[in-house]
């Protein structure tokens, strides 16, 4: 996952998740994967590129735009397809950053609302990162 910082409000968030980070585990439809299965995403700015696909877990776009809202509680992140067959498709998720640690809970695509906790449900992903040592 790739973000790019580009300024503005809440800069001191997105700062909070610039660099490299390793997807220690991810659930998603009463399946759990680790770190072999899914791989690393980098951070910088407001766009996102996975860098990882589970093999029985369709991807079909890896580049994202996105936008921070800390001020929701709990914190907002939604993330918009940048290109491919559904670019400008939306997926909403939740997010919390603890030092090197981050949690996403994200919606199936198109589901249009925010997951309301860090559960595991049939149409909301939990992901979780840690921040590679070197990052930033």
């Amino acid at each position: 996952m790739l973000l790019v910082y580009e300024g503005g409000k809440f800069a001191n968030e997105y700062s909070k998740l610039e660099g490299k980070w390793l997807v220690v585990g991810l659930q998603y439809q009463n399946k759990q994967y680790d770190a072999k299965d899914v791989g690393d995403s980098i951070f910088s700015g407001r766009i996102v590129i996975t860098k990882h696909k589970p093999s029985d877990i369709e991807q079909r776009c890896d580049i994202y735009s996105m936008t921070l809202n800390p001020a929701s509680v709990p914190k907002q992140m939604k993330c918009v397809v940048a290109g491919g067959e559904i670019k400008g498709q939306c997926q909403l998720g939740i997010y919390n950053v603890e030092g090197n640690t981050l949690t996403i809970a994200f919606s199936e695509f198109g589901l249009n609302k925010y997951p309301k906790d860090f559960t595991v449900k049939p149409d909301v992903a939990i992901m979780n990162l840690r921040k590679y040592a070197s990052s930033n």
